[in-house]
């Protein structure tokens, strides 16, 4: 009996509709000639150290909607020419963490699926380097406070619902056999508007709310909770998460905007997907017999040059007979 092949995602180009290098010598000519109005920011990002006033200088240029312009007019081109090769965290299933370039992959196991993930992009997107793989996850924050001009108001708009419509666009330009996203608590607009249409505003995704997919076999389990309250609140509470109910079953992937130690222990997943923690991006420790990832994008100052993250999850047997024999529509299956 012939052993089936892995599958070939190592080795090609990154995904369709990620920046190129191109895109990257382009907004490096451009950021020369912004250079006079943006070397305050620049002198800004060198004091930060020296001074608690830089930082808040340092993240109203990097947030809001004009964010991803500020970033392709200064250090991003200059960044991503220097760094040479697009790389991910490529993250095995033992939990271990190794920066990989993209063409560097290793293949990924026949009986898996590969899962590439994302969170905290705060409408930087577009200017992510994507890997190949079977299933993109956004954990939350596709917004920067609520595509407000100024402070937060967490109502949904049009300006919030023309990011959305946007990242909706980018998704759909995307070649992963399935998305599936959950809300943050900078995605106010998601929370306001409900989840039927924020389902029609996401509509290349499987946008879930407390609420389970079924993609390719694997099991998907997603919530937008966070704890606290903060200026961008949408979906924080108090309180602990809800556990997922009982009809859902074996959860294979969880992914929660942030990061919850008494959900891990209840739902035991085989990959547990976060972010919200901005500086904890990288393998989470935890104490669950799980691999846990925290795919934030964005760095402390939403900056996005966090890499995005790589990992080859098993698809149990049951599930995948039942998918080989056509009982799993190719996009996912509500659960």
């Amino acid at each position: 009996m012939t052993e089936p092949k892995a599958q070939a995602h190592a080795g090609v180009d990154p995904a369709s509709g990620s920046r190129t290098r191109q895109d990257d010598a382009q907004d490096a000519a451009l950021s020369l000639l912004a250079a006079p109005l943006t070397i305050p920011h620049a002198a800004g990002a060198l004091l930060v150290q020296l001074t608690p006033l830089a930082g808040p200088m340092v993240r109203l240029c990097e947030t809001g909607p004009w964010g991803t312009i500020f970033d392709r007019l200064t250090w991003l081109p200059w960044l991503s020419l220097c760094a040479g090769e697009a790389c991910c965290l490529f993250v095995s299933s033992s939990g271990e963490g190794k920066e990989l370039p993209l063409r560097a992959l290793p293949p990924c196991p026949a009986d898996h699926l590969r899962v590439v993930m994302v969170s905290d992009t705060h409408g930087k997107h577009r200017l992510l380097r994507l890997p190949a793989g079977d299933i993109l996850v956004h954990a939350g924050d596709i917004l920067s406070r609520n595509a407000c001009v100024l402070r937060n108001h967490s109502k949904s708009h049009p300006r919030g619902r023309a990011a959305l419509q946007d990242f909706n666009e980018w998704l759909g330009a995307l070649p992963y056999q399935a998305t599936v996203v959950i809300g943050g608590n900078h995605d106010a607009t998601l929370e306001d508007e409900g989840d039927e249409q924020a389902r029609a505003l996401l509509s290349n995704a499987h946008y879930l709310r407390e609420s389970a997919i079924d993609v390719g076999g694997l099991c998907i389990y997603g919530t937008p909770w966070s704890q606290g309250r903060s200026q961008n609140a949408a979906f924080q509470t108090h309180e602990p998460p809800a556990a997922p109910p009982a009809d859902v079953g074996r959860v294979d992937v969880l992914v929660s905007h942030c990061h919850d130690e008494g959900l891990a222990a209840a739902v035991r997943p085989v990959l547990y997907v976060s972010g919200h923690a901005h500086e904890q991006h990288g393998v989470v420790r935890t104490a669950q017999p799980c691999v846990a990832v925290n795919a934030s994008i964005c760095d402390r100052f939403y900056r996005a040059v966090h890499l995005p993250a790589v990992c080859d999850v098993k698809v149990r047997a049951r599930r995948a007979r039942a998918h080989e024999q056509g009982a799993l529509p190719a996009r996912g299956r509500e659960l």
